[in-house]
């Protein structure tokens, strides 16, 4: 009976962890990661046929580490991004599109990069591909680690 109790604390911390990150990497949401550094530079993407304005800001390197663009009635967060950005990578469709590359830079695993998604300054608790976005809304990408 004691090997069973000392077993059950680990099997629910492995599954909690498990529950955790799943969650993160659904629903893209998981802890800010530290701000070191203000960004460098802006840029907004030049679309043509685009009725989105993506604002790309970078880092000291050059490399994008948050897109900002405005909400449209009816559209979603993730149709947008791919509107705005031809250079955004989404691994699958619709609501299951799980974000991992934004203006050419993309989320690095080994560091426990990812793309974390918000809406209004707060950091939404659904996916992208679920969040229908209004006029009145501001989207934004940062690149976090977990």
């Amino acid at each position: 009976m004691t090997s069973t109790l000392l077993r059950t604390p680990r099997r629910l911390a492995t599954l909690g962890a498990g529950l955790f990150v799943t969650a993160a990497l659904l629903s893209g949401c998981a802890q800010d990661a530290s701000e070191d550094d203000s960004p460098a530079v802006s840029e907004s993407s030049e679309e043509s046929t685009s009725s989105v304005e993506v604002e790309m800001t970078t880092d000291d390197t050059g490399d994008v580490v948050e897109a900002t663009y405005d909400g449209q009635e009816g559209e979603t967060a993730l149709d947008l991004l791919t509107e705005g950005d031809p250079e955004a990578v989404v691994s699958g469709e619709g609501e299951n599109g799980f974000v991992t590359g934004i203006g050419g830079r993309e989320a690095d695993d080994t560091t426990n990069e990812f793309w974390a998604f918000y809406v209004n300054g707060e950091q939404a608790q659904v996916g992208a591909g679920v969040y229908t976005t209004t006029d009145e809304d501001v989207v934004t990408w940062k690149l976090e680690t977990f």
